[in-house]
């Protein structure tokens, strides 16, 4: 089912109405409270029958569902799917809820469809084992289930944090150790943005030595995600961006890398199209 429509997509839930309601309900304590809220709103509104009758509006996939097939395979049991649905730009990853027939949420699926998403899906593949090998890790994260191949493009599936785990903030620096001395913002403009990535930012590079395996990894994953993108060509640029001072806005510096001794948020653009006529 799509809801709320089809001219106004925001949401892929399973037929089952039990399913469905329990697909909104899932993870809320990783997601941003905002969006938590809603969730749950919408979930308490299909209780209704009446709220079923006016999502009208079906998606029907002919013949086998090679992806679900996939999934059931390295899960073990029958798999319903949901998912969010966002506009679709060359840097963002559909993420599938992957719910057993009952409506437990029992696995996450991030689907690459091109060379930026499957080079990203593969750079936290490898952060999240690096993060479990890690004992004295601050964070905690998901459970890698496996790894595999659909279409050609990688599939990371891992299984659904804890019910106890919350969502980090981002801007909580107590929650850091005491060699972070801030956090940075990566953030790449396309058609409608995407979340920002925070990074830790040092005094010194000597430092990031003494900082813990997942702290050094947010850092790495960022930077990695600035390599995609410069990869990926397209008049792609990447510029370090200073606040402004009394003396006015600092010229944005174009760089190849984030430097996390420097107090500069990170923005990656692509050429504007178009111009007057």
């Amino acid at each position: 089912m799509i809801a709320p429509s089809r001219r106004r997509p925001r949401l892929l839930l399973p037929e089952d109405h039990a399913v469905a309601r329990a697909a909104l309900r899932g993870g809320s304590g990783t997601r941003s409270s905002a969006a938590g809220r809603r969730r749950r709103a919408v979930a308490e509104a299909l209780r209704s029958d009446a709220a079923w009758r006016l999502l009208r509006d079906r998606v029907w996939v002919p013949g086998d569902d090679a992806l679900r097939e996939l999934l059931e395979e390295q899960l073990g049991m029958p798999a319903r799917l949901a998912a969010a649905l966002r506009v679709r730009v060359p840097f963002r990853k559909p993420m599938l809820q992957v719910l057993s027939a009952e409506g437990d949420v029992i696995a996450y699926a991030k689907v690459a469809w091109n060379d930026v998403t499957a080079a990203n899906v593969r750079a936290e593949h490898q952060a999240l084992l690096a993060f479990a090998d890690a004992p004295d890790a601050h964070l905690r994260t998901p459970e890698v289930v496996a790894m595999v191949e659909h279409r050609g493009f990688p599939v990371l599936v891992t299984r659904p944090m804890p019910e106890g785990v919350r969502r980090y903030r981002a801007g909580e620096v107590a929650a850091m150790p005491p060699e972070v001395v801030g956090l940075g913002d990566l953030r790449v403009f396309g058609r409608s943005g995407d979340a920002v990535l925070a990074f830790p930012r040092i005094r010194t590079l000597g430092d990031l030595e003494l900082l813990p395996p997942d702290v050094q990894f947010g850092l790495a994953l960022a930077n990695r995600a600035v390599e995609a993108h410069r990869h990926q060509g397209n008049g792609r640029m990447v510029y370090a961006t200073a606040p402004a001072t009394l003396r006015g806005i600092p010229e944005p510096q174009a760089v190849t890398a984030i430097d996390p001794t420097q107090h500069a948020d990170v923005l990656i653009v692509a050429p504007i199209a178009g111009g007057m006529r």
